[in-house]
């Protein structure tokens, strides 16, 4: 037997909230979890939805309950940490995961349209993290983890609003990583690319849309939503103990294959 401690990402009994965790990466993401040991809050604007997603994990044998909470509201967050607080303990794991995208060019953009998405996702991520926080900060310990976008880092045309909210996600993780570290608080960010969800279905119907897709990604491939899912796992676990205000990339490497895109006169690209 080795003599060095092997990781884990044992997630026993940790109260892990997840934000959006009705459909999506978010609901992927609370059955991972739960399977991972965690006690599971999810909070969405979908009850009947939401509703289904815990009731699926609790007969699986885990731990869920499902909070009706519009994270743009002070008030409704205020009152889901509470809920949560009382019905399966303190905070100890927190997935900013709930997000819209808007496809309206800047110059058409409607400014309640740009207001709503930047209530929702990052109003809503820095409510979160302020009132959940709080509860991980009183014990001396826990995991925030955002989730941003590629778009967060290369603009996403006709999608201003969405870009410049999940570029804050990454910022605002990395300030809570330099306020909270020191007391026992680490924050990261996961920065899906093409991952199959239902925000990104209708993207891939299209069989030469999709082709190309994929042919600009270094793997070749769509990722899948338990992908995205387990890099959060890692991140919640103490397996991630030093990783601490970094922002993530789980694309496959498409951050990676602009240069390789470029046309180069009399050079023959591998496939």
């Amino acid at each position: 037997m080795t003599a060095h401690q092997l990781p884990s990402f044992d997630l026993s009994g940790k109260v892990s909230v997840i934000t959006g965790g009705a459909q999506g990466i978010g609901e992927v993401a609370a059955h991972v979890f739960a399977g991972l040991g965690a006690k599971v809050a999810i909070l969405d604007v979908q009850p009947e939805v939401g509703e289904t997603v815990a009731a699926a994990i609790r007969a699986d044998g885990g731990e869920a309950i499902y909070v009706n909470c519009d994270v743009a509201s002070e008030d409704a967050v205020t009152a889901a940490a509470v809920i949560v607080e009382r019905k399966l303990g303190a905070t100890d794991v927190l997935v900013n995961n709930a997000g819209v995208i808007s496809w309206t060019p800047i110059e058409d953009l409607p400014l309640e349209e740009w207001e709503r998405v930047c209530a929702i996702n990052l109003r809503g991520v820095f409510l979160c993290a302020k009132h959940f926080g709080r509860q991980m900060l009183a014990k001396g310990s826990g995991s925030v983890i955002g989730v941003s976008s590629v778009a967060g880092t290369v603009p996403e045309p006709a999608a201003g609003a969405y870009a410049a909210t999940k570029a804050g996600v990454i910022v605002f993780a990395r300030q809570l990583a330099v306020e909270w570290g020191s007391r026992g608080v680490r924050s990261n960010c996961v920065s899906p690319g093409m991952v199959m969800t239902p925000m990104s279905a209708r993207f891939m119907t299209d069989t030469d849309a999709l082709e190309k897709r994929r042919s600009m990604t270094a793997s070749r491939r769509i990722g899948q939503a338990h992908e995205a899912a387990a890099l959060m796992a890692f991140l919640a676990s103490d397996a991630s103990s030093y990783v601490n205000g970094q922002n993530i990339e789980v694309d496959g490497g498409l951050m990676q294959m602009m240069i390789r895109l470029l046309p180069r006169p009399g050079v023959t690209q591998a496939d």
